[in-house]
């Protein structure tokens, strides 16, 4: 199978590649240019905003991992239509309605950009799922359904995350003092490791198959509290959990998602409690925590990428102080 891949090599189109490689697929990636391509990978490089490919060249399947605005998916559907028999784009359960209703499935409404907003600014982050859903929406209109798979992915996890979001609980875990849980260690969480969701890809790629899919995991959502003594255990760390409710740590200076990653209030659990019946009769299937854990660790230790998600020690020990004062 050939596979033109719509975007770069840092995180999920790298895990693509490996797996696409691996079975032994043909990859060109169009890219910016502005990262050493893989081995074995065919560099094409261009800028999303005018897609333009060499003349007379078809794929199998193109791969889009990268548009983030609606001329994106139009452009490339209308580039492409007659030169790939599959598309797949990579969405997100974030063009669901916020807050997004626990067992949210695929046949639910998506949400709806706002008046006034432009839809076509993929900086504006307070739009990213309206945004996702015209990109949908524009693929939709240009390509045949029989052809065109729709991915929306939930938090996704593993080596070479670039977002920091789950690595700083990680890297955390690993210190020799206590884990700050925040909340309810009852709360769900729902994570994919970047690997599964890339073996899953290739397959349902291999299978021509189409449709929507939600795609996150495990089987079941995971509790707060188990996903950090994971970490405490995969990482050889030797603190323990610290559960603190939320209004405690936001007086202690604590702030949700800037310090603490997954830190969600009741109301909006449902983030982590996505229906994904469909993905898995359609044979997604996930490693265990652990392992991601580990494998995440160990890259960590190697990378000197500037860290996005930064707890200020000073603000993170005197929470712990104010939560163990008698």
């Amino acid at each position: 199978m050939n596979i033109l891949l719509l975007g770069g090599y840092a995180f999920l189109g790298r895990a693509i590649i490996d797996v696409a490689q691996a079975r032994g697929h043909a990859v060109s990636a169009f890219n910016r240019g502005n990262r050493t391509p893989m081995a074995g990978v065919e560099q094409i490089t261009g800028d999303r905003n005018a897609l333009v490919l060499p003349d007379r060249r078809t794929w199998d399947v193109a791969i889009d991992t990268s548009g983030q605005a609606p001329r994106h998916t139009r452009g490339a559907a209308e580039v492409l239509q007659d030169r790939i028999s599959h598309y797949i784009y990579t969405s997100s359960i974030s063009v669901y309605p916020y807050p997004i209703l626990a067992g949210v499935n695929e046949s639910a409404p998506v949400a709806p950009f706002p008046p006034g907003a432009n839809r076509e600014d993929a900086r504006d982050v307070e739009n990213y799922g309206p945004r996702k859903a015209a990109c949908e929406e524009a693929l939709a209109a240009v390509l045949p359904a029989s052809s065109l798979l729709i991915v929306r992915p939930g938090f996704i996890v593993g080596p070479h995350d670039y977002t920091d979001r789950f690595n700083s609980w990680i890297e955390r875990a690993a210190r020799p003092q206590p884990l700050l849980v925040p909340g309810d260690p009852e709360q769900p969480v729902q994570l994919i490791d970047v690997r599964d969701l890339a073996q899953w890809t290739i397959a349902m790629a291999e299978r021509r198959a189409a449709g929507v899919f939600n795609v996150t995991g495990p089987e079941r959502p995971l509790r707060l509290i188990d996903v950090a003594q994971t970490c405490i255990d995969a990482t050889g760390g030797t603190g323990a959990p610290l559960v603190v409710a939320s209004e405690e740590l936001k007086s202690a200076g604590v702030i949700p998602w800037e310090h603490i990653p997954f830190w969600l209030e009741p109301d909006e659990y449902g983030l982590m409690e996505v229906n994904i019946d469909r993905a898995l009769t359609a044979g997604l299937r996930f490693r265990p925590l652990s392992e991601t854990v580990r494998d995440t660790y160990a890259w960590l230790q190697s990378s000197d990428h500037p860290r996005r998600v930064i707890f200020p020690p000073e603000i993170e020990s005197a929470a712990i102080s104010a939560v163990r004062r008698p």
